[in-house]
């Protein structure tokens, strides 16, 4: 089970199983815990803590905590996925000319572009390692390193927020601006599909037997889209959005 985190706890990287608060560091960071995955009986986290002026990417297993980047940069954690005995981290390291989107397997950095960029969520299956993520605000995910970019020239801004992969066939979620629209999108193998005309974002995508569930925020309430058919889950009066999704056999 993989899923996001709230930034922190009070401000330090934490998480809650069964209502009980787990602190991870002691350290204070404005970017906290990012996200989680349980495998067997193993907890693993994704997230980022300052020692000093620089965040630095790490993951916990069980509390433990593995360093990734060197803190000589800015680094961030920001998706971890296992598959048996391995662990695959995405984010991003300052280069020292601008950050470029990485990913991190058993701790071994792998960059995936020299260009500003960023990588967003991570998928393994069998040995191809999927990462999803925006090169200079062009969404855009890798399979083993190869990139392949989901918007066009004419979008202002898109992100790839999150991918999933059933079979042979990919899924992205997140976010398309081609002037004058913009809207909450999907990427089924490279091909768009548009979930709204509103200002809104996608930020987690499931694919589960012939359904596709994508998670996001539409007109400032959190909301969620069945086969492109959104479904409002109101949180009062003020600002909401749904950062992940997950489907549940009974």
């Amino acid at each position: 089970m993989a899923g996001d985190l709230s930034d922190g706890i009070n401000g330090f990287a934490g998480y809650w199983k069964n209502g009980d608060t787990v602190i991870l560091s002691q350290e204070r960071s404005d970017w906290g815990a990012t996200s989680i995955v349980v495998s067997g009986s193993d907890v693993y986290i994704s997230g980022n803590t300052p020692p000093g002026n620089y965040s630095v990417a790490k993951y916990w297993k069980n509390g433990i905590a593995v360093i990734l980047s060197d803190g000589v940069r800015t680094a961030s954690a920001n998706a971890i996925a296992v598959s048996g005995n391995d662990v695959y981290v995405a984010g991003w390291v300052d280069n020292g000319i601008t950050g470029v989107a990485t990913y991190w397997k058993n701790g071994s950095p792998v960059i995936l572009d020299l260009q500003h960029s960023v990588a967003n969520s991570i998928a393994v299956s069998g040995n191809d390692v999927y990462v999803a993520g925006t090169v200079n605000n062009v969404a855009t995910y890798w399979k083993n390193g190869v990139a392949v970019s989901l918007s066009d020239a004419k979008s202002i801004l898109a992100e790839a927020n999150s991918i999933v992969v059933n079979g042979n066939d990919v899924y992205v979620a997140g976010y398309d601006n081609p002037t004058p629209h913009e809207f909450a999108s999907y990427w089924k193998n490279g091909v768009t599909v548009a979930l709204s005309s509103s200002p809104p974002n996608a930020y987690a995508i499931v694919v589960y037997e012939k359904d596709i569930y994508v998670s996001g925020q539409l007109n400032n309430v959190a909301t969620y889209w069945k086969n492109g058919v959104a479904v409002s889950l109101p949180a009062g009066t003020g600002f909401s959005t749904a950062n992940s999704i997950f489907i549940s056999k009974d």
